[in-house]
């Protein structure tokens, strides 16, 4: 079937390879990188936010313990406004932790008791250390400072866990992202150079054979044609331009050795006939001789 298509289809054909297999190995390309756009997304959509909020309740918690040991050496009592402020911001920042897309049911799970405990922290916290800063603090008061201030240390080393955790996986991810992106390069690059060369080798296949093969025979019978050999033919079994151009030219031989050989008869024949005018003439004069 190749053989009857014509030379631009064939030449389209090989053009048609070479795109198809850039076409390939981008589509290779496209589809070995959508795990790196997932880490990315996993990074940018829940590692970055959960880190930069685990921080920002890790800070927000800070400031409120030292809003009440500020409110406690100065007496001051508006202080407990921003201290409950802090816990706020402390608690919503954990709130959006558990909101974010991609959060761990295990983690979203102690987030959420993190939480609870913070605002029943906060309410014990309020309460005991007003009292102590206006001081009307009992000694009922005073232990339950001491307690709190064992809940303080607890939920300050939970709160710097969760910063800890999001941010070593925060590196971990980036990290693995990293070499994912630097493998996936050296793997799209040499997808790319097996598929031009396959693109390439079909394409020199098709050329040398279809093409520049038969156009190759066609010039060396043509030098041997004209160097005399008119036994020689074309023989090419394509049926695009190269193989009329062949029936052409094996015709034009055929009608040339044919002229030839007639020419050669003609001659032969010419010959003959002046062969015998000249016995013919040799014997008229030889009767004329002896008429004489």
């Amino acid at each position: 079937m190749f053989n009857s298509i014509t030379i631009s289809i064939k030449i389209w054909v090989c053009l048609g390879i070479l795109v198809l297999g850039y076409f390939a190995s981008n589509v290779f390309g496209f589809i070995n990188s959508r795990k790196t756009d997932y880490n990315l997304r996993h990074v940018s959509e829940y590692l970055f936010p959960a880190s930069h909020l685990s921080q920002e309740t890790l800070t927000s918690f800070n400031d409120q313990i030292k809003g009440y040991n500020d409110a406690i050496l100065t007496g001051d009592d508006t202080l407990f406004k921003a201290t409950s402020e802090n816990a706020d911001k402390a608690k919503e920042a954990l709130k959006s932790i558990v909101s974010l897309p991609g959060i761990n049911d295990a983690i979203s799970k102690k987030i959420k008791e993190a939480i609870e405990d913070l605002h029943l922290f906060t309410e014990s916290a309020q309460s005991i250390y007003m009292n102590m800063a206006i001081n009307t603090a009992d000694a009922e008061k005073v232990g339950g400072a001491t307690l709190l201030a064992k809940k303080t240390e607890e939920l300050r080393n939970r709160f710097i866990s969760f910063k800890n955790l999001f941010i070593e996986e925060l590196k971990k991810e980036l990290t693995v992202t990293g070499r994912s992106v630097k493998e996936q390069q050296t793997l799209n690059m040499w997808a790319f150079l097996f598929t031009a060369i396959i693109a390439c080798s079909l394409t020199s296949v098709i050329s040398s054979r279809f093409i520049t093969r038969p156009i190759k025979k066609a010039i060396e019978v043509m030098k041997e044609v004209a160097d005399g050999n008119l036994t020689k033919r074309l023989e090419i079994k394509s049926r695009d331009e190269i193989g009329e151009m062949g029936k052409s030219f094996n015709m034009f031989i055929d009608k040339l050795e044919k002229m030839i050989f007639d020419i050669s008869r003609d001659a032969d024949e010419l010959k003959g006939s002046a062969f015998n005018l000249n016995e013919l003439s040799v014997s008229l004069l030889s009767g004329s001789d002896q008429m004489a």
